[in-house]
């Protein structure tokens, strides 16, 4: 890259608002809570508390809901829907 190229770039980049902190600590404490269910389900760990709460909101099936409330095994599609696709939908959103 040239110079001239690298200065229009710093430039244009300083013209994006950035997020103010309450929105950065919002979206950091989100994350934290996301990779926290995310963990716990992998390792088949009983979730409580907000970790619990954060997995119940991105759960749509009843069932699967129940499990989670009574700390019952989840299967690997089940883990998958919640993980892989529901809580990075939720985190990108």
């Amino acid at each position: 890259m040239d110079e001239e190229y690298k200065k229009f770039l710093k430039m244009e980049l300083r013209r994006i608002p950035q997020p103010a902190t309450e929105e950065k600590a919002e979206r950091k404490k989100f994350a934290t809570l996301c990779g926290h269910v995310a963990r716990r389900l992998k390792n088949n760990e009983r979730l409580t508390g907000n970790v619990l709460d954060c997995a119940l909101s991105a759960v749509s099936d009843e069932k699967t809901a129940e499990k989670l409330r009574n700390g019952e095994l989840l299967d690997d599609y089940e883990k998958h829907l919640i993980v892989d696709v529901v809580l990075l939908h939720m985190r990108l959103a």
